[in-house]
């Protein structure tokens, strides 16, 4: 044993919520369209880093999801 308590949930995505964090990452999406309409940023790079800064926010966002049920369910 460590000491380290889990909490198995049912994941399923049909019927889901969107994720927290979504909305921040269609501005960010759209901020990074407008980059490369204008000219200020080229595809490969913008493709890059959106998808860098897509995969922390949703990850960092279902961690406090899953967190937030876990504790509610121990209480």
């Amino acid at each position: 044993m460590t000491g380290v308590q889990t909490c198995a949930l049912p994941i399923s995505a049909i019927d889901a919520p969107d994720p927290a964090g979504s909305s921040d990452v269609n501005t960010k999406l759209n901020t990074y369209v407008e980059n490369i309409r204008d000219g200020s940023m080229d595809v490969e790079t913008a493709v890059k880093e959106f998808t860098e800064y897509a995969k922390r926010t949703l990850e960092r966002s279902e961690e406090r999801r899953v967190g937030k049920e876990c504790r509610s369910r121990w209480s």
